[in-house]
């Protein structure tokens, strides 16, 4: 290989460049962070209620009447987490623009 054609290789990383890629890292970041905690909330929200319908149907000999209901009431907070969860992100969203703009 010659010496102008390694020369054409080599590429210098910008500030734009660093700045774009910090941001991606900062965003992955955050994906991941927001994933993990909505999943543990979801697990928390669906399986309390579901336990506790269970155990009522066991004490009082009514099959699947009282684990329904739990079930209804899952939906109802595992909704309700995945709500506070979107509405999270777009504040972060709002705020991190907000920030860019007055850079």
């Amino acid at each position: 290989m010659t010496k102008a054609a390694a020369k054409g290789r080599t590429t210098t990383a910008t500030k734009t460049d660093l700045d774009q890629y910090e941001s991606a890292m900062f965003a992955k970041q955050q994906f991941m962070s927001t994933a993990l905690t909505m999943g543990w909330q979801l697990a928390v929200a669906v399986l309390v209620p579901l336990l506790f319908g269970i155990w009522l149907d066991k004490k009082f000999h009514s099959s699947p009447s009282y684990t329904l209901g739990a079930f209804m009431i899952a939906i109802f907070f595992g909704s309700m987490v995945v709500w506070r969860t979107v509405q999270g992100v777009n504040k972060d969203m709002a705020e991190s623009g907000q920030r860019k703009g007055k850079k």
